[in-house]
């Protein structure tokens, strides 16, 4: 179930999900609504494809989708400002995420630099080495920033000869940021 544009009401939703989430196994939601996210640990047991939005502090309602959805296999979340922190959610993302989980997105919408340093990469991907190789994409204004930590750019070449990332890539919000309605095209699009 995909919402390209805007999102029925959240109540709609929740009752949406008690029928029928344990028949969902993709879920994109343009939506912050921390009751959603909730309903969508409770009533999405076969999710493996998740969009959705968290504020910076509903890092428990991402630990609950994460324990509830044993079958998650890729997340895209937004980080930075008012969305998630960048180390907090890896450590999360690597604690509590199924052994099957093999892609991340993370999108930055502020621009933002990315304030994620060498050693916490290095302590996520310490962390990932005995599960499936990832698939870690960034996207936002803030990409440079990230590649141009060069710190940073050899924690992943580092892990990417080890085997633990499968494709890492940055993708930058050029001009197709003058069109709102393209980034979420894209967003729930990529694969």
């Amino acid at each position: 179930m995909k919402f390209l544009d805007e999102c029925p009401k959240v109540e709609t939703l929740i009752n949406f999900l008690k029928v029928n989430g344990k028949n969902l196994e993709e879920l994109y939601i343009v939506n912050n609504d921390n009751s959603l996210n909730l309903s969508i640990a409770k009533y999405c047991p076969e999710l493996k494809s998740l969009y959705t939005i968290f504020k910076n502090d509903e890092i428990d309602s991402l630990k609950e989708i994460l324990n509830s959805c044993h079958y998650l296999e890729s997340i895209r979340v937004w980080c930075d400002g008012e969305y998630l922190n960048e180390k907090e959610f890896l450590e999360i993302l690597a604690k509590y995420s199924s052994k099957s989980f093999y892609e991340l997105r993370m999108y930055y919408v502020y621009d933002a630099p990315s304030e994620i340093f060498p050693e916490e990469l290095e302590e996520f991907f310490i962390n990932w080495k005995d599960r499936i190789p990832l698939s870690f994409i960034i996207k936002g204004y803030c990409v440079k920033s990230f590649e141009g930590k060069k710190e940073n750019m050899e924690v992943i070449e580092k892990y990417k000869k080890l085997g633990v990332i499968k494709n890492f890539g940055t993708e930058w919000f050029g001009e197709e940021w003058s069109y709102p309605w393209l980034f979420f095209y894209d967003i729930f699009t990529a694969r």
